[in-house]
C-alpha cells in the first residue's frame, strides 16, 4: 500500500517547519505529501517553498494554494481529492510526528484488510514543545478498555461503534484513512457543516473498520491559535462553560447525523442505544443550564454504553459549583 500525507496550513509559520521536518524524517517515507494552504498571509508559504526546494529535484512534495478560503475541513478535503494513494494521513500544521508513525499505522492497514480508519494515541505539548499532563480528556480510547483487552491486544484494538460514540475520539492529526472511504463520506462536511475527522471515525466504527493504535505517535500542540483546541483539564472546562456546552451540542449533532446516514449500517441494538443516548444527552444539556445536579446524577447511573460518564461527572461538578457559588 502507498501513502499520501495531506497537510492543511493557514498562517502556521511559527510551527510548520517542525511538523514538515517530522514528516520528512519518518522511518517509512510517504509516497507523496500534498500541502494545501488556505490563504496564509504570514510567512507560511515562504517556509514551505523553501523546505520543498531543499528536498531537491524530483521530490514528491507538492504545495497547493487555494484560490479562496475554504475552511480547515474543506481544505483537507481538497487535499484528499488530489491524493493518489491507498492511504491518506491527515496532518495539522503545528504538531510533531514520532519517527515511526507512518510505518506503524500503515502496518495496521496491511494486516487488517477491513480497516477504514486508524487512529493513534497522542501526547499534548504546549507552545514551546513541553509535554502537558491532562485530567479531563484522557488520551486516545484506551481508558475504556479492560485490562484483559489490553493484555490480549497490547498495541492495537478494534473500536466498536458504542465506544467511538462514547469517547468521540477521531482527531484528524492522529488519523489515517483509506482514500476511497474518505472520498465517499467527506462530502458530509458540506451537507452538515461539520469537521471531517469525527464523522469519519464514527462511520468507520459503524462499518466495523475503526482501529486504535495504543502507541503515542503524535505530539499535539495546544496553543492560543488552535483551530480546535482541546480542553484537557478541569480548569479549562470550568473556565469556559459555554465552550464545554458547545462541545456537548456538537456531539449531539454528530449522533443525529449517524442516525440519519447510518440506519442501513447499524445493528438494531446500536440504533436503539443511539436514540436512547440522544434523548438522555438532550436532557443532560437542559440540566447543565439549570444546574440540576440531581438530574445529571440520573444520567450518571445510566447503563447506556454510548454515554461518557466521565464528562457527565464533570457536568455534575460544575452544577454543584454553580449552586454553591464556589470555584473548581
Amino acid at each position: 500500500m502507498k501513502v499520501s500525507v495531506v497537510v492543511a496550513t493557514y498562517n502556521g509559520g511559527k510551527y510548520v517547519y517542525e511538523q514538515l521536518n517530522s514528516i520528512k524524517e519518518q522511518s517509512c517515507k510517504p509516497d507523496e505529501v500534498i500541502i494545501c494552504d488556505d490563504g496564509s498571509t504570514d510567512n507560511t508559504i515562504d517556509i514551505i517553498e523553501s523546505f520543498i526546494k531543499r528536498l531537491g529535484h524530483g521530490n514528491n512534495w507538492k504545495l497547493v494554494r487555494n484560490g479562496k478560503r475554504l475552511g480547515y475541513a474543506a481544505n483537507f478535503y481538497e487535499g484528499v481529492k488530489r491524493a493518489s494513494n491507498d492511504i491518506v494521513f491527515f496532518s495539522d500544521q503545528d504538531d510533531v510526528w514520532e519517527y515511526n508513525k507512518i510505518k506503524l499505522l500503515k502496518d495496521i492497514f496491511e494486516h487488517k484488510e477491513n480497516a477504514l480508519a486508524v487512529i493513534c494515541n497522542q501526547k499534548y505539548i504546549d507552545d514551546n514543545g513541553k509535554e502537558i499532563s491532562n485530567i479531563v480528556s484522557p488520551v486516545g480510547i484506551e481508558d475504556v478498555s479492560s485490562n484483559f483487552a489490553r493484555f490480549i491486544y497490547p498495541n492495537i484494538e478494534k473500536v466498536d461503534f458504542d465506544t467511538q460514540v462514547n469517547r468521540n475520539r477521531a482527531t484528524g492529526m492522529a488519523m489515517a484513512v483509506k482514500r476511497l472511504f474518505a472520498l465517499r463520506y467527506m462530502g458530509l462536511i458540506y451537507k452538515y457543516k461539520i469537521g471531517h475527522d469525527l464523522i469519519l471515525g464514527l462511520i468507520a466504527a459503524a462499518c466495523g473498520g475503526m482501529y486504535y493504535c495504543r502507541k503515542a505517535l503524535v505530539r499535539r500542540r495546544v496553543h492560543a491559535c488552535n483551530t480546535s483546541a482541546p480542553m484537557i483539564t478541569l480548569k479549562d472546562r470550568s473556565g469556559n462553560i459555554e465552550k464545554h456546552i458547545d462541545g456537548r451540542i456538537g456531539r449531539l449533532k454528530l449522533m443525529n447525523i449517524c442516525l440519519k446516514e447510518l440506519k442501513c449500517v447499524l445493528q438494531i441494538g446500536e440504533l436503539k442505544r443511539l436514540e436512547d443516548a440522544l434523548n438522555k444527552m438532550e436532557r443532560n444539556i437542559i440540566c447543565i443550564y439549570k444546574n440540576d445536579y440531581i438530574g445529571l446524577m440520573k444520567l450518571l447511573i445510566s447503563r447506556n454504553s454510548m454515554i461518557n460518564k466521565r464528562i457527565v461527572l464533570f457536568d455534575i461538578i460544575i452544577a454543584v459549583k454553580n449552586v454553591l457559588g464556589c470555584k473548581v
